[in-house]
């Protein structure tokens, strides 16, 4: 006889040890002590899971805490607090709330506009309108950045564009790297095909009256930034509002207000007039 699953609801305290369940779903207090499998997670309570979870969907406006790792079919949303002191696994992972795994969170999709914290990251495509802290190597395919990302390893991409800020305390390396101007993104060393550090259209015109006004009212104290970092290598280099220590390429822009301390070119070299090099060699 085939074994049927149940649905586990629990609207107040109690104590499992783990199963196998068709959905749970837990708007009181649970906690399980052992390994839990179910075709559908979802808590808007708190669950304490003491072992490994296994579903094909999970969805949390609570808090999720777990010793374990979590591994999931389909799709994982979390709106209040999940952390995991294992991995997490899913092909989509939307986060608008908090998601923090102590080893590897992975996906082929991941969107970010609330918080996530991971030792390690992959995924085919990174979406981030929030933040996210990664301690280790962030690796996508395609990374876009409209909040807050921090990495203290590295990042390895195809392809990188940039609107928010992005801290790098590795090397950035990718085919396509593309950062806002202004934005005061940090960086140790960028290695790819073609980098672009530019202004978007937005920060013109109007944008730059208030950056100016704020400028003003702060007593100087800008809140924006030139992007920095210690070494840029790249075949195409096009750079503004931008500090760096040394860039190394093919052809080389650089546009305003940069601050450059060694370049070296094998192609062609454009220097604005309001940007300082202080060296410069054709290689």
């Amino acid at each position: 006889m085939d074994h049927k699953k149940q649905n586990l609801n629990i609207s107040s305290k109690l104590h499992l040890v783990g199963g196998d369940y068709k959905k749970v779903h837990i708007s009181g207090s649970g906690t399980f002590s052992g390994d839990l499998n179910c075709d559908t997670f979802q808590t808007s309570g708190k669950a304490n899971l003491e072992g490994n979870l296994l579903t094909n969907q999970f969805y949390s406006s609570g808090k999720v805490l777990s010793t374990g790792a979590l591994s999931c079919q389909e799709e994982i949303k979390v709106s209040g607090k999940a952390c995991f002191e294992k991995s997490v696994t899913a092909k989509e992972i939307i986060v608008s709330g908090i998601l923090e795994s102590f080893e590897q969170i992975s996906g082929e999709k991941v969107k970010v506009s609330g918080c996530v914290r991971a030792k390690s990251m992959k995924a085919d495509e990174v979406f981030i309108s929030g933040s996210m802290n990664v301690q280790e190597l962030l690796q996508a395919q395609e990374l876009t950045v409209s909040g807050w990302l921090n990495v203290s390893g590295g990042i390895e991409v195809e392809q990188i564009k940039v609107a928010g800020h992005v801290s790098c305390e590795g090397l950035l390396s990718g085919e396509s790297v593309r950062l806002e101007a202004m934005s005061g993104s940090t960086f140790k060393e960028i290695g790819a095909t073609e980098v672009e550090i530019m202004r978007s259209s937005m920060e013109s015109g109007m944008t730059q009256m208030v950056g100016s006004l704020l400028n003003t009212l702060m007593g100087g104290l800008s809140p924006l930034k030139k992007v920095s970092g210690e070494l840029i290598e790249a075949d195409t280099i096009t750079v503004e509002y931008a500090k760096i220590s040394k860039i190394s390429g093919h052809d080389i822009i650089i546009g305003p207000n940069c601050v450059i301390d060694e370049i070296e070119y094998s192609g062609s070299l454009s220097i604005d007039e309001s940007s300082v090099v202080h060296h410069q060699v054709m290689v």
